[in-house]
Formats: structure tokens, sequence, C-alpha cells
């Protein structure tokens, strides 16, 4: 039996799903159809999951199981030790093999100021010390309370190099974001208070792109990797929305946060409306901060972009494959990306990309002609960039997407099957 540790909210269906709980519910779902999974709700989101009698119904009936020992302490506070204890319980019950978790589930707790403290002890100690009220990472403690196997899909992209998280400081400062020391916190945290390099060395990593590991400070000689062949999928029927009937305007879908580039869009389309005076930038996606979500929208107003730069929420896939597919293009200024669902929905149905060349998605999309890409922060290029494939001839144009390479590539990651069989082999050759 494979157990599976990761967070609640990729099975619910009233909660926003992003690339990450997509890839999760439907990695188990299928892995579930050839072996029994025992279901280990992230420790710290157990206070939090809503009508858990259709949840774990509605897994049972594709064979994962809830443990009706921890279904009790759904709706109540839980101290964190002492449900690992419970959990590693259900672990060697169960005689599970594997713990698996693909898409790992790392929380720091800043609710105290001696919370903070602790983190920075955690930094100043050579120990990996992850595994309490503070710092916790589920799948690893279990894996070393219990000695079973730890496997995880490596997916993050918010962990820089030293030199990178700097950068982003400088040229935060530059462009007035309102968080530029962000990759800096998440490299002190990840790297040296919770010594992510260290506990990768433990478990057996399924890395989504090449590029993903250039950024962690790790012992190529230690530890055990493999990159995906088919690594993220897209949907079986989405060439399906492809048209060469585009329109003049320019999209942006992702989760509207700083490291996305969110900030950056109105400083990109200034210069490309100098350029194109009536272009248009459909924005969808969903803010998850109110007080950044008014700091972005008063750039807009200074800059007097209004009437160019449009919001319209989160869409349906359905919804949202439509207005990308008669788009001229995607600008996407990512700075936290380990490979880009973003990038590949857009060429899948039939947009061209301009991109900041982030190790992730460079290693993954560098030779399509549909992805072009410019230095980080290069605002200015990206514009240029942008405004070069809005005034194409439309031969020229079309054979960006249209053109063989785009076609095996898109077919080569078509459907989840594929993903999941190729997962669900290496959790068997452990």
């Amino acid at each position: 039996m494979i157990a599976l540790v990761t967070i609640a909210s990729a099975f619910n269906e009233n909660f926003f799903v992003g690339g990450g709980q997509k890839f999760i519910r439907n990695i188990a779902l299928r892995i579930a159809k050839k072996e029994p999974v025992l279901y280990l709700p992230a420790i710290k989101e157990i206070h939090l999951i809503d009508e858990w009698e259709n949840l774990r119904e509605k897994l049972e009936k594709e064979n994962i199981i809830i443990p009706e020992n921890i279904i009790k302490y759904f709706k109540r506070s839980v101290k964190y030790e002492e449900m690992l204890k419970i959990y590693k319980e259900e672990i060697m019950r169960n005689d599970v093999k594997i713990i698996f978790d693909p898409l790992p589930t790392l929380d720091i707790n800043f609710s105290k100021k001696l919370d903070k403290f602790k983190l920075i002890k955690n930094a100043a100690s050579p120990f990996i010390n992850v595994c309490n009220n503070v710092v916790s990472l589920d799948a690893y403690c279990l894996s070393k309370m219990t000695n079973k196997k730890l496997v995880i899909v490596y997916q993050w992209g918010v962990v820089r190099k030293l030199r990178s998280a700097l950068r982003y400081y400088i040229y935060g400062l530059k462009y007035g974001f309102k968080d530029p020391l962000e990759l800096l916190k998440w490299r002190y945290q990840y790297v040296s208070a919770i010594k992510l390099n260290k506990i990768l060395e433990s478990a057996k990593i399924l890395s989504i792109s090449e590029g993903a590991l250039e950024e962690i400070p790790i012992d190529k000689k230690k530890y055990d990797v493999r990159i995906l062949d088919h690594a993220l999928p897209v949907e079986e029927n989405i060439t399906e929305y492809r048209s060469k009937s585009k329109e003049d305007y320019i999209v942006f879908f992702a989760r509207l946060v700083e490291t996305k580039g969110v900030t950056e869009l109105p400083l990109i389309m200034r210069y490309i409306v100098s350029q194109i005076k009536d272009v248009k930038l459909y924005v969808f996606g969903k803010f998850f901060d109110k007080e950044y979500e008014n700091y972005v929208l008063n750039i807009i107003k200074k800059l007097n972009l209004e009437n160019n730069i449009k919001f319209l929420g989160f869409l349906k896939d359905e919804d949202k494959y439509k207005i990308v597919s008669k788009a001229k293009l995607l600008i996407y200024p990512t700075h936290e990306d380990s490979y880009s669902y973003v990038i590949l929905e857009s060429i899948a149905v039939g947009t061209p990309v301009v991109s900041y060349s982030l190790p992730g998605p460079y290693s993954v999309f560098k030779n399509l002609p549909a992805v072009r890409f410019v230095k980080e922060f290069d605002i200015k290029g990206m514009a240029e960039e942008a405004v070069k494939i809005f005034k194409m001839k439309d031969e020229d144009y079309f054979n960006l997407v249209y053109n063989e390479k785009v076609n095996k590539f898109i077919e080569k990651r078509r459907g989840w099957d594929k993903i999941a069989e190729e997962i669900y082999s290496n959790l068997q050759n452990m």
C-alpha cells in the first residue's frame, strides 16, 4: 500500500484549484486504480476540512482510504506531534511500503515572535528540525519515524540561488515591488532554516524539469533523482480550442501574486501601448491579498492604463481556453516556476508566449519557436518581443505554433495517464 501525504484542498471541488492541486488530484486518482492508497491529509489542514463525510465517501469510491482513527480529528484543533504519532500507527498498521508526496507540503508557522526565533535557531543548527508546530514537512517526518521510503515530485519554484534572490531584491526596488525581499526570505527559510537540500537527499525525487533542480544547493552524487519524461500533461481535448481567428489582445493567467510577475504587467504594457495604442491585456486569475490587489490597481491608474488592462477574475478551464486561443500572445513575467502549466496550456491552444528565462521553464520549452524567452526583469525586452509578434505577417505568426516541433511536444504530453503511469512505475521500482 502507498501512503499519500498531501493537502486535502486538492480534492475539494469548492476550493480554488491551481496547477498543483490539479496535479495531485489527477495523479492520486489514477494511482489508486492500480492499488489501494492510504490518505493522510496534511496535518496543518485537518481543522479546516469541511464535509468530511462527503470527502471520505467520495475518495473511498476511488480506492483512497482515510483511516477512521483520523477522521475524528477533522474540524478540531490538534497537536502536531500527537498527530504524527497517530499517522505513524496507521502507516505501520496498514503495511505501507512507500510514503508519497506529489506536491511537498511544507508549513511554516509565524503566528508568534517565539516561532520566528525558533526558525532562526534552526538556521544556526546543523541539524534538520522540521517535525514540530513551527516548521512541518509531514511526509519527510513520517518517513523518518517509520523508516519507509519517501518519494516526492519536486516542483517548488520559489527556491532560488542566493545570487538570483539578491537580483530579485535589487530589481524589486527598481520596479517598486511591494515585497522585494520575498525570494531572499524563501531562500533563507527553505535552505538555511529548513535545510531542504539535506531533506531531499533522503528521498527519491521525481523532478518535473531539469532546470527545477538548478536552484537547489544539493550534492547530486548523494540523491536519487529522475527527471520525468512526460512531466506535466495537458488535457486530452485542449487542442480542440485552437483557432486561427485571432484578435488583437494579450493575455496573462496565473495566481495573481508578485512572484508571478503581476507587478510588472503594467510596466510591460506601458511599453507595448506606446507602440500599439489600443491593445488590451486580459488578466485572469485570483488575488489572494486585497492589499496587494489595490497596490497593483494603483500602479495601473498611475500609468493611465485602466482602458488597456482588464481583470476577468477566475475562469473555468473551458472559458479560459476560449479566450487564450484567440489572443495574439501571452506575456508571462514569472519569477516562480519549475515547469509552467501556463506556458504549456497557451501553446497547446495555439497562442505564442513571451516569458522570463527561469531555469525550469527554459529547460522545458527552449527549443520551441512558440516560446520566446527574455532575461529575467527585462521588461522592455519582453515588450519588444511582444510587439514583434503582434506585427508579424500571418504566415510567419502561425508558423510559430502550427509546426511539427510544437505538435510533437504537445502530443507527448497529452493526457494524465502517461505521467501517472510513469510515476507509479517509479513508486514500484524502489
